[in-house]
């Protein structure tokens, strides 16, 4: 964000084992920010994907049973106070 509030935020996706890793570290100071992801198979409807990380750690992964999807994509779904 231009403001500053996001930065610095060390962001990564990452491929796994076939698998999407989204994890990012909550900013020092950083609050009232929800940090989310989600995924989707046709770029139309999005899925969140439950944060598994502790914060100020969060950790995301799409779904086994998305292995092999012909087509999947991922984004990062951050909302500012």
């Amino acid at each position: 964000a231009a403001d500053g509030r996001l930065l610095p935020l060390f962001a990564v996706i990452e491929l796994i084992e076939g698998r999407y890793v989204l994890r990012c570290n909550q900013p020092l100071g950083a609050t009232g920010i929800t940090y989310g992801a989600q995924y989707s198979t046709n770029l139309t409807t999005w899925i969140d994907l439950p944060d598994q990380g502790v914060a100020p750690y969060h950790y995301f992964i799409t779904p086994v049973e998305l292995l092999g999807a012909p087509r999947l994509y991922v984004r990062w779904k951050i909302v500012l106070p």
